[in-house]
């Protein structure tokens, strides 16, 4: 583990670097030693993530969801996802959102990074998640945004700064659409990352020894708000598809790396080493990495439900059919067309067992850190080879209209050179509890359901809850 190898790399350096003083690069690599000071800005950060951060149903089948697709938790599996109808739509046009946050209490005790230590460095931290996808007809469009927010504090020689936060957003804005009688979805677009320094701001006073270019430089720095910069955008295309009369779908996501660059308009500037330096000890890195990915999946499903339905547009159903549902010459139309579609859908079969395989292999990022050793400022090296993460996720419904059953099983690489893989467990379930449709604003009939999550393995335990519409 990391932490062994680095007690004795720290045993062997200077007492000054102890203190705080940057090591020297060793020759042929910009950084030095494992757990040396970061003493240039001659690096990447690689930014890549384990653990599964996503909705309950995705995580309790482990990521595996490339093949699945379908609703805003699909985008980032698959880029086909923002066309491909969920089983209950049944409109032209329809929408889907999901939100998600995680606090520090669920992963200040854990290693997240699984680089072999608990815990991070700072304690105030939020991460949180947001999608959202529209559909028209056969085409859909969605966006995520991932957003890791740190709170690092006032690094020193930094004077008139005050506190500084970190943020760190991953985006991605896709669009898809379906072909061949809503068998075969493509689709693509674009995947970008963002690196952003805000500070409190504050007053300075400079010393009398403080040269001009100096007080110029720290005032800028002391008025706050945006200190340092980072954005870097690629591509990502994909495809799903999904017979009709065969119980089985096949996933396939692209995606090219990113690199994220300064941005000139920072108000931390590259010094004459080429270095971007906040106060006199944190090296702030010269790029930010998005490795390249390639997901595949395949899912199957067995049981008397049918597992790719045909979409439904009650937007296309004809005066007759319309007719012979209405209760009375007054009931609105759309009511008639929801209680068509969800008679539709209630006619199918409850019983099933879906089973989902997926398979991501993340490439390589030269002369990079882990994201936790960016903000401790000591080397560890990260993303020097080709990772792999295998997942697979099953899910059924043991009482039929009442609640659903999932679990899975995924093994997270360490990006570390002294890291190690570790396998997670998985589960979750939602459970149908009342109908009510809240004085007439929701459907006829419509079911509430509550669920939850928990993702475990070595050294790391995540959990969430869920509250929704039962389908």
């Amino acid at each position: 583990m990391f932490w062994r190898n680095g007690r004795r790399a720290l045993a062997a350096v200077p007492i000054i670097t102890l203190l705080g003083a940057p090591t020297a690069a060793v020759a042929g690599e910009p950084l030095g030693p494992p757990g040396s000071r970061i003493g240039t800005s001659n690096y990447g950060v690689d930014v890549f993530h384990g653990p599964v951060l996503a909705g309950s149903r995705v995580t309790a089948l482990s990521g595996a969801y490339t093949a699945i697709g379908g609703g805003a938790d699909g985008l980032a599996f698959n880029a086909a996802s923002p066309a491909v109808r969920l089983p209950y739509s049944s409109t032209t046009n329809d929408w889907d959102l999901a939100v998600g946050v995680t606090f520090p209490s669920t992963l200040r005790n854990t290693d997240f990074d699984n680089n072999g230590s608990r815990g991070f460095r700072y304690n105030n931290f939020i991460f949180g998640t947001i999608g959202a996808l529209f559909q028209h007809g056969r085409f859909g469009i969605g966006a995520t945004v991932n957003l890791y927010q740190y709170d690092i504090g006032s690094p020193g020689g930094a004077d008139g700064v005050g506190n500084v936060t970190l943020r760190l957003a991953e985006s991605r804005l896709l669009a898809s659409y379906s072909f061949l009688d809503d068998q075969l979805y493509l689709g693509g677009g674009l995947r970008g990352v963002a690196l952003g320094l805000q500070g409190g701001g504050g007053q300075t006073t400079p010393s009398v020894a403080t040269t001009t270019g100096e007080v110029t430089a720290a005032a800028s720095l002391a008025s706050g708000s945006g200190l340092f910069s980072m954005l870097g955008v690629g591509g990502e295309m994909g495809a799903l598809y999904a017979p009709t009369a065969l119980p089985f779908r096949l996933g396939l996501t692209l995606r090219s790396a990113v690199a994220g660059k300064a941005n000139a308009s920072s108000k931390i500037s590259a010094d004459a080493n080429g270095n971007y330096v906040l106060g006199s000890t944190v090296y702030l890195p010269d790029r930010i990495v998005l490795p390249w990915e390639i997901d595949t999946g395949v899912a199957f499903q067995v049981g008397p439900r049918p597992m790719n339905l045909r979409w439904m547009n009650t937007d296309t159903l004809t005066a007759a059919e319309i007719a012979r549902e209405e209760r009375g010459p007054t009931e609105p139309r759309q009511a008639v067309k929801k209680r068509i579609a969800k008679q539709r859908f209630d006619s199918y079969p409850r019983k099933r067992l879906l089973v989902s395989f997926g398979f991501r292999v993340s490439g390589p990022v030269g002369d990079a850190v882990g994201f936790e050793s960016f903000l401790s400022q000591q080397v560890e090296r990260s993303g020097r080879r080709v990772s792999v993460t295998p997942r697979v996720g099953v899910e059924g419904e043991p009482w039929s209209g009442r609640l659903v059953l999932r679990a899975g099983s995924y093994l997270e690489p360490s990006r570390f050179d002294d890291g190690s893989a570790r396998v997670h467990g998985t589960g979750g379930f939602d459970v149908r509890t009342f109908s009510w449709d809240v004085f007439g604003l929701l459907d006829e009939g419509s079911s509430f359901r509550v669920g939850a999550a928990g993702d475990g393995a070595r050294d790391y335990f995540g959990w969430s809850l869920t509250a929704g519409l039962w389908h």
